[in-house]
């Protein structure tokens, strides 16, 4: 299960929340998981611990504490709630030990086996395509794993709270930046945020570095990332190189 549905499909404390649009994307994933904690409660289902709850300033989990909070969920006899899951997946670093494997394989719940799965064979990196029209925009190409916990989450207002947001997709940095993207102005707080995240450096990544560049922002970032993340510096480049084209003034 991932963020979204229908409103027919809403509880009515869910129905409480706002809709999708209408609010800042953090503000709704706020509202939306604090729902489900309050339904949980009011079931008699409330679980031993929150499985999203970052273990890192930037929004990643560590693997290690994922595997002891489910482990508890499981001697508790609890099943997982569903955007608690779906938001601990999408923040779960990359870096696994063989200890750490092994404590995974030993879960027996169904949200267990998918953590184990995640951290042997994580779905595949989404792709992300540019379009380059009066704005640029992106097209999304996404497994169909991943797609689902994602929802309907592009559909939202982002950039309010650039590190929350950020954070929602702590693992993905390449779907934070391109749900960031569309104004490439005022992002020099995301792009920090994005340099602390995990994942690939794709497209739409790149734009973002690239828009920086023109307006001479983000240097130390630029710095922070050439040293943890194999960035492809000629694609940047090649983005800088459009955007001074289309009328993109240098700092």
């Amino acid at each position: 299960t991932g963020f979204g549905g229908s409103p027919q499909e809403r509880s009515p404390l869910s129905r409480r929340t706002a809709l999708p649009g209408e609010v800042p994307v953090w503000d709704l994933q706020l509202q939306r998981r604090t729902a489900e904690i309050l339904r949980a409660l009011a079931d008699d289902a409330l679980p031993p611990c929150l499985l999203a709850t970052p273990t890192r300033q930037n929004g990643l989990i560590d693997a290690g504490i994922l595997i002891e909070r489910l482990t508890r969920h499981e001697r508790a006899g609890i099943e997982p709630l569903p955007l608690d899951l779906a938001q601990a997946l999408l923040r779960l670093r990359r870096t696994v030990t063989e200890l750490e494997l092994r404590k995974a394989a030993r879960l027996k719940s169904a949200a267990g086996r998918r953590l184990h799965r995640w951290l042997t064979n994580r779905p595949a990196d989404p792709g992300v395509t540019l379009i380059w029209g009066e704005k640029p925009t992106s097209a999304l190409t996404m497994d169909a794993e991943l797609e689902e916990l994602v929802g309907d989450l592009f559909e939202q207002q982002w950039g309010k709270h650039p590190d929350g947001d950020v954070a929602i997709f702590a693992a993905h940095r390449e779907l934070a930046a391109a749900a960031v993207m569309p104004s490439l102005s005022g992002y020099v707080a995301e792009l920090g945020a994005l340099v602390s995240a995990e994942g690939p450096v794709g497209p739409a990544m790149n734009l973002l570095l690239a828009s920086m560049i023109a307006e001479g922002h983000g240097a130390l970032d630029l710095m922070r990332l050439a040293a943890t993340a194999p960035a492809p510096w000629p694609e940047t480049g090649r983005c800088l190189a459009v955007l001074l084209q289309r009328g993109a003034k240098p700092a």
